[in-house]
Formats: structure tokens, C-alpha cells, sequence
């Protein structure tokens, strides 16, 4: 997963000029469960993900894609605030996650927001603090995570609560305690609705 940002938002190019030329190349893409298990070698793997299609799912949407180090299930979306950015999560082609995992790892494109730390030989990260809510307001009590950024896609990497994900409907990621979401443009929010059908795919292969 360590381009996955860059991949997908290759992908979502794609989808988008496929969309406005109204002629997507047709893509013979295998079902997903069929594939546990199995190994494809490299060419195949490209071919199922480099123009593969992106299935919406409300406000999230998945699919294969090719990335480093190979073809994998991807689900994400964008920030529906001032950022512009994309959260994303995956998993390689021929496994599944793991069920017990407490947490679901996500690719985040952050940017100045977030104020990196440590040092390139030993890690950068930066910390952030990430809220959940309903469909219409966010908890007053979020949770400090550590975002660890990828020197070679640039993006930031967080461990999130898998549950939480899955019953709320919105999420955001903040710089500090004090950005609340929706004030002043501090902070990264994604809508939730339809992870849970995006992730099953990624997850599970359903």
C-alpha cells in the first residue's frame, strides 16, 4: 500500500474521463472471492487493476487497483471539506483481513494542517486528534491518534477504529484538540456513508 494515494487518484482520473466520454474501455475483471488465495502473475495483476471500474457505494467507492506491491482491493473517498483530500484503505487480492483486528489501516493525503515531527531517519509523523459523529454532529470527546507519514507516497498512515467506522457516519481528522470539525477549515472530514458496503469489499472480497 505504500502508493496507494497516488494510484488512486490515478484511478478516480480515469473513471472520471471514462464518465465524460461515455466510452469506458470494457475491463475483464475477475470476482473478487474467486481470487483468495490464488496467485496471479504480474501482467494479470495489471491487467485486472490498471483500468479497472470504480463501484459507488454512497459517498465511498471501491475496486481493484495495481499498486506497489501489487493488485489490491481499494476503498475510499474524499474530503467534503476546504482540504480536498482522500482517505483510503486496502488489501492485497488474494487475502483477506484480518477479522479480529480491532482497527482498519488508512492512507490519508494530508497536508500543512498537519505539522510533521520526528525526523526522516528515524520517522516523521504528526499527531492529530480524530472525531466521529452522527449524521448530523460530531461527539464533543475525540481520540489522539499518530499519523505516520510514507516517505515515498507522501501520505500519512492511521490505525482507526474498526467499529467506530462502521456504525458512524461521519469522521474527521483534526490537528489539534481544539480544531472541532467544521470550524474554520481546520480539519479533514469524510463522510461514512457507505464504508461499511466499500470495506466489506476490501475486507471480506464480497
Amino acid at each position: 500500500m505504500r502508493a496507494l494515494i497516488p494510484a488512486l487518484a490515478l484511478s478516480l482520473s480515469i473513471a472520471a474521463a471514462h464518465a465524460a466520454n461515455e466510452t469506458p474501455k470494457k475491463v475483464d475483471i475477475p470476482d473478487a472471492a474467486s481470487l483468495i488465495g490464488q496467485t496471479l502473475n504480474d501482467e494479470a495483476q495489471f491487467a485486472s487493476g490498471v483500468d479497472a471500474p470504480r463501484v459507488t457505494a454512497e459517498d465511498w467507492n471501491y475496486g481493484f487497483a495495481f499498486d506497489d506491491p501489487g493488485l489490491q482491493r481499494t476503498a475510499s473517498t474524499r474530503d467534503r471539506g476546504k482540504g480536498g483530500g482522500l482517505i483510503a484503505t486496502a488489501e492485497l487480492y488474494n487475502r483477506r483481513c484480518d477479522r479480529a483486528a480491532k482497527t482498519v489501516r488508512f492512507a490519508f493525503s494530508g497536508d500543512e494542517r498537519f505539522a510533521l515531527k520526528g525526523t526522516v531517519a528515524k520517522g516523521r509523523y504528526a499527531e492529530g486528534w480524530v472525531f466521529f459523529g452522527d449524521a448530523l454532529s460530531f461527539e464533543g470527546t475525540p481520540t489522539k491518534i499518530k499519523m505516520e507519514l510514507s516517505e515515498n507516497d507522501g501520505a500519512l498512515y492511521v490505525a482507526l477504529d474498526r467499529a467506530r467506522m462502521r456504525q458512524s457516519r461521519q469522521v474527521a481528522l483534526c490537528p489539534s484538540v481544539t480544531a472541532a470539525p467544521g470550524k474554520g477549515g481546520r480539519c479533514a472530514m469524510f463522510s461514512l456513508a457507505g464504508f461499511a458496503r466499500a470495506f466489506d469489499f476490501v475486507c471480506e472480497a464480497k
